[in-house]
């Protein structure tokens, strides 16, 4: 990648793949990475991280975000009057998503892991008892509050991560190989059956925005992909 080029802010949805991303990043830029994981978003309030967002975003106005490229769980408004920078952001079907959230869950609690108690994840969840909680509600949506659309320069998808990975190679870093690893996966036989049409739908009815916002970056993915972008 140029020295020259403006800085790459990548927006971290949690259970989009960004494990394996996380990785290949690291390889492309080295200690060029910023990982920025100190907000947990998701362990605040939604006026909280919010709050903090706005304010993080002020303080930065006009500046670059740090570094080569920041990864990392933060909603996109943090950085987003950064100059220069571009954006990207990997999205995943959003019933997907959250049953491979709903799926980490039980593994930690198997494990005896209560350190995500203080989010409402007390052990003996099922699912209905999952979705209900407004953390784990409509995250893409949340990660994206007050920030526009117009403003990602490239959308990635974790079911063509493979594909996305090689589009943001030529886009961004001149090309260059990157590895494909996978890492942080659920197990599939926890919780209940992905496939089920009925569990499917329980989980979209909770998280209505977020298939609403996941259809419309998905359209905007398709016309980055027709542009050879």
């Amino acid at each position: 990648m140029s020295r020259s080029s403006p800085p790459l802010v990548v927006v971290h949805v949690p259970k989009t793949a960004g494990t394996s991303l996380r990785l290949a990043l690291r390889e492309a830029y080295g200690e060029g990475l910023l990982e920025d994981y100190g907000d947990r978003p998701l362990t605040h309030p939604w006026w909280r991280r919010r709050a903090g967002a706005m304010a993080a975003a002020l303080g930065r106005a006009g500046r670059p975000p740090g570094a080569p490229c920041v990864f990392g769980h933060f909603l996109a408004l943090k950085y987003r009057w950064c100059r220069p920078a571009r954006f990207a952001l990997w999205t995943r079907d959003p019933v997907d998503r959250v049953l491979s959230r709903y799926a980490h869950y039980l593994r930690d609690s198997a494990a005896g892991d209560g350190s995500h108690a203080a989010r409402g994840l007390r052990p003996g969840l099922d699912l209905d008892g999952f979705l209900a909680l407004p953390n784990y509600r409509d995250t893409l949506t949340e990660y994206l509050w007050g920030f526009p659309l117009e403003r990602l320069d490239f959308i990635g998808t974790a079911e063509c991560f493979d594909e996305d990975l090689g589009r943001l190679s030529r886009r961004f870093l001149e090309g260059r190989a990157l590895p494909r690893p996978v890492e942080n996966r659920s197990p599939p036989a926890l919780g209940p059956d992905r496939l089920d049409a009925g569990v499917r739908e329980r989980v979209a009815r909770a998280n209505a925005r977020d298939m609403a916002l996941h259809r419309r970056l998905l359209a905007l993915r398709a016309d980055q992909v027709t542009r050879g972008e």
